[in-house]
Parts: C-alpha cells; sequence; structure tokens
C-alpha cells in the first residue's frame, strides 16, 4: 500500500519539525530547594516593615487626641499666661519706681502671694494689723516684716537700693516658709489663681 507509506512518511516528517532542537531544551536547576527558598525570600516583606505595617496605635489614645489634646493644650496655655504674668509683675515691682516704692511693692508682692494661698484677710488693714491677723496661718515672722517695710517708708533716713533689696529677699524668705506647709495641689492652685489679680496694686 504505497499510499499508506506515503502518508505515514509525512506524518513522521512533521512530528520531528514540531520536536525542538537538542540545544534548546532547558536545563533544570542544579538546587530546585534553593531557588524556591530564594523565591519565598523575595516574597516575604522586610522585618521592619513587616512590623510597622502590624503596629496600631491604640484606640484610645487616638481619642484622647482628638477629644482631649484640645482641651488640655488650652488649659495648660492658660496657666502657663497667669504664672507668667505673676512672674513679669514682681519683676516690675522690684526694679520699677522709686525706692519708696519698690520697698512698698515688697510687702504687696508677700500679700499678693499670700491671698493667693487663700488667706482671706479683708484689704484696708495697716501692714501691722494684717501680719498680726497672718498668724492663724502660721506666719509668725509677718509682724517683724511688716515693721522693717514700715520703717523703710516712713523712718527718719530714706531707705536705698540696699535697703529695698533686703527687703526683698527677706519677703520672698517669708513667702517660702509660708509654702512649705502646702501639698504639691496646694502649690499649684496657689500659682495659677487669680485672687491676687482682681484689684491689683
Amino acid at each position: 500500500k504505497p499510499e499508506e507509506q506515503v502518508q505515514n512518511k509525512k506524518l513522521e516528517q512533521e512530528l520531528a519539525q514540531q520536536e525542538p532542537p537538542p540545544d534548546e531544551y532547558l536545563e533544570p536547576p542544579e538546587d530546585a530547594a534553593a531557588l524556591a527558598q530564594q523565591k519565598n525570600k523575595q516574597r516575604e516583606p522586610d522585618a521592619p516593615n513587616a512590623a510597622a505595617a502590624g503596629f496600631q496605635i491604640p484606640r484610645a489614645l487616638v481619642l484622647g487626641a482628638l477629644y482631649g489634646g484640645g482641651p488640655l493644650v488650652l488649659v495648660l496655655s492658660i496657666c502657663g499666661a497667669i504664672v507668667g504674668y505673676k512672674t513679669l509683675r514682681r519683676k516690675r515691682r522690684r526694679t520699677r519706681g522709686t525706692v519708696v516704692q519698690r520697698a512698698s511693692a515688697a510687702w504687696t508682692e508677700v500679700v499678693d502671694r499670700l491671698r493667693d494661698q487663700g488667706l482671706n484677710v479683708p484689704r484696708g488693714m495697716t501692714r501691722r494689723e494684717f501680719a498680726a491677723a497672718s498668724t492663724d496661718i502660721g506666719w509668725s515672722t509677718g509682724l517683724p516684716f511688716a515693721s522693717r517695710v514700715d520703717l523703710a517708708m516712713f523712718g527718719p533716713d530714706d531707705p536705698d537700693d540696699g535697703v529695698v533689696e533686703e527687703l526683698w529677699a527677706s519677703g520672698l524668705t517669708e513667702l517660702k516658709a509660708a509654702r512649705e506647709p502646702l501639698t504639691r495641689r496646694q502649690r499649684f492652685r496657689a500659682a495659677v489663681s487669680l485672687t491676687s489679680l482682681r484689684g491689683q496694686k
């Protein structure tokens, strides 16, 4: 059957043409396990980035920053402004005006600070009356301090800068002694109190 032989030959030729030549075959990798491990490493994210991607800010912290951060900053700003103003006021009282005015201001500073600490003594008293009334809060040295201020202002000799500085140093010592019995909360409340800012001199 010559026709069948011709067809078989054609089929063999077609199959031979479809097979790739020997040099086009891909060589298998020498170490298949190593190749798979290398691919897995390429797919894995870096450790720090993975940790960062998994980190989440606590919800309570986010809510606190959104709803409590603004008011807290406002309150702290107001407290800082009050303390800063009192510091500036003390500096002006100590450095501005005549010698007699600065001597009187040393007493005024002490009185204002004591009022901020809660001392409720009516205005209009003399210095010695105020100091005597202040013994109830433990200011036992207030009367000698009041006498020194009166002497500097109304004594026979005009005070000088040295006397004024001594009065201010003595007044700050008096305040330090008056603060010692206070708790930390009481000291903070005194520092931000507005009492001495009402009707101040």
